[in-house]
């Protein structure tokens, strides 16, 4: 999975945990241990104010997530969202590049409004010893909106639609001979089958297990383990010649994508709440 989804997915869940659990984050050591940060010299937050119809001024809100997740506590942020906007029907095979896959945001909401937050990756250093060659600023892109309820179907439903679909794509990887495919696809499966999906594919990095329903950490589990959009070598990157082949592996896929990052969503948004 994409390092811009992983990290956004462990900002919003941990965020949750410490906001409205009060989990110790130093104690936890979140930031910087946690591997959705591994590969970041920094991940800071910064407030984006639009001035006329080109300029934008920005301002430092917070250097790193602990220190955002306090600043959002003290302006009486209750949870935080995950949203997704489709940016156009190649989502799935632009997932790889800076920028690409649709649009995540974070939404902030308070008793009264939500703030909008969004990811912007910058290549720093390349030839930094420890590998730590992304900048990530996170902008306030939007403030004082009105809320809206976000609304989902139940998670023992999407696992069921998860499931199905994995199933019938790893038919195919099969048929076509993509072994090595359809034994993530089976992987997954297990996962969205398991009474202990952490144990198939390990997710207490992005949300911590207590915290969250047994069917959102299938969904988490069972979609991470069975990600295969990515660029060269992933499953984007298989193509053929025959036109009805063709036809079926861009709709299982496209299907898949999304199902799973319906699935992503609505296992963060649930948090603890959902016991379905």
């Amino acid at each position: 999975m994409q390092g811009n989804i992983v990290q956004i997915l462990t900002l919003a869940n941990w965020g949750n945990s410490y906001l409205r659990r009060g989990v110790d984050l130093q104690e936890a050591k979140f930031f910087p241990e946690n591997p959705a940060f591994n590969f970041c010299k920094e991940v800071g937050f910064v407030d984006l104010d639009y001035i006329g119809d080109d300029d934008i001024r920005e301002s430092d809100y917070a250097a790193d997530p602990a220190l955002w997740f306090a600043k959002l506590k003290e302006e009486n942020v209750r949870r935080l969202l995950l949203r997704y906007e489709r940016q156009s029907d190649s989502d799935r095979e632009s997932v790889a590049l800076i920028g690409g896959g649709g649009r995540w945001l974070i939404e902030a909401v308070s008793d009264y409004w939500s703030d909008f937050w969004e990811a912007s990756w910058d290549i720093g250093d390349e030839a930094d010893p420890e590998q730590k060659i992304w900048n990530v600023a996170y902008g306030r892109i939007a403030k004082l909106m009105p809320t809206q309820e976000f609304e989902a179907p139940s998670l023992e439903g999407l696992a069921y639609t998860t499931h199905a679909a994995l199933e019938e794509i790893a038919e195919f990887a099969v048929e076509a001979k993509l072994n090595n495919f359809a034994e993530c696809f089976e992987k997954g499966k297990e996962a969205l089958r398991s009474e202990e999906p952490y144990k198939v594919c390990d997710c207490s990095d992005i949300a911590l297990p207590e915290h969250f329903s047994l069917n959102a950490r299938r969904l988490m589990s069972g979609i991470r383990a069975a990600w295969v959009f990515g660029g060269a070598g992933s499953w984007n990157d298989i193509a053929f010649e025959d036109q009805e082949e063709q036809m079926l592996l861009t709709r299982l896929s496209d299907e898949l994508f999304y199902i799973f990052i319906q699935g992503l969503i609505c296992a963060a948004n649930s948090g603890f709440e959902d016991k379905r």
